[in-house]
């Protein structure tokens, strides 16, 4: 079997759990959501860590509905990240605005069902008896409101390592109402403008241009194939492609370039895939 793309590096993170072939990772900043209970819960263990956890379930509740949305579209979810602040959950990018906009409000969705239900069950609580119970409503109301608040607030990603959902959101509803091609800037893993590196003379190599539809597993496979790279090696190439939006890859000679990126691009063509790649030469008349 093909081993997929691993997710992106998350550091100061562990691997909590895996679900099928997702990694559930916890960053180590998540332990100051707990003190943060602790001390707003005038220290007592009992009641901090009952909103803790109920606050820890919106988190994955969250990051969950954007995954189930992601696979039901038929794509490949690589991690779900879980942190102080809230989460990620990396996919690989949608290849239609109807998979971009549901997979981008899939959290929101789930957050807004889980208020409704709480709502409808708050006047069933046994408020004397079971004071817990009050604990998690309040914060599957309250703390839910304020997240599906924050994360519908549009957060310019250009001030934030990620963009919020509503920012993706307002973008996907705007280039889709213009007919602009498929783009989701500011989203985990969305792909960077790309800018073709300055070429030595005599130079040959392989471009390799990132676009939302080709699979990483089949690039990953054809620069196995065709330029008998190893497993690691390929993965890695494929990931620097995504996430810098192209990559030029040097080659022996002109011709071999020119091979390789005709298979390469030719069995992209058979299976439907967009993948641009293109032989690329300098040649000593050009400088």
């Amino acid at each position: 079997m093909l081993n997929l793309p691993p997710p992106t590096p998350y550091p100061g993170a562990v691997q909590l759990l895996q679900v099928g072939s997702v990694p559930i990772r916890v960053h180590w900043a998540i332990l100051f959501g707990a003190a943060l209970f602790f001390v707003w819960s005038r220290f007592d263990i009992e009641v901090a860590a009952v909103f803790w956890c109920a606050y820890l379930f919106l988190i994955c509740l969250h990051e969950a509905g954007h995954a189930l949305a992601a696979v039901s579209f038929g794509l490949h979810v690589r991690a779900i990240n879980l942190d102080g602040s809230g989460g990620q959950c990396e996919f690989d990018l949608p290849t239609t605005y109807a998979a971009a906009i549901v997979t981008t409000a899939a959290g929101l969705i789930a957050q807004c069902l889980l208020l409704v239900v709480t709502l409808l069950a708050l006047p069933t609580i046994d408020q004397a008896n079971k004071p817990w119970l009050n604990y998690i409503a309040a914060t599957f109301i309250y703390g839910n409101a304020i997240l599906i608040v924050l994360n519908l607030w549009p957060i310019d990603p250009r001030h934030t390592s990620v963009a919020s959902d509503g920012y993706v959101l307002l973008r996907l509803v705007w280039r889709a109402l213009r007919k602009l091609p498929l783009s989701m800037p500011g989203a985990p893993g969305a792909t960077a403008p790309y800018r073709r590196p300055a070429l030595p003379p005599g130079f040959s190599g392989i471009e390799f241009l990132d676009d939302p539809a080709t699979p990483m597993e089949f690039v990953v496979t054809q620069l196995i194939e065709q330029l008998q790279l190893p497993m690691a090696d390929a993965t890695r190439m494929v990931l620097m492609i995504h996430t810098s939006g192209g990559l030029m890859m040097p080659m022996p000679t002109k011709a071999h370039a020119e091979s390789a990126a005709r298979s390469i691009e030719e069995a992209a063509r058979a299976r439907g895939y967009p993948l641009i790649c293109r032989a690329v030469t300098v040649e000593l008349a050009d400088v």
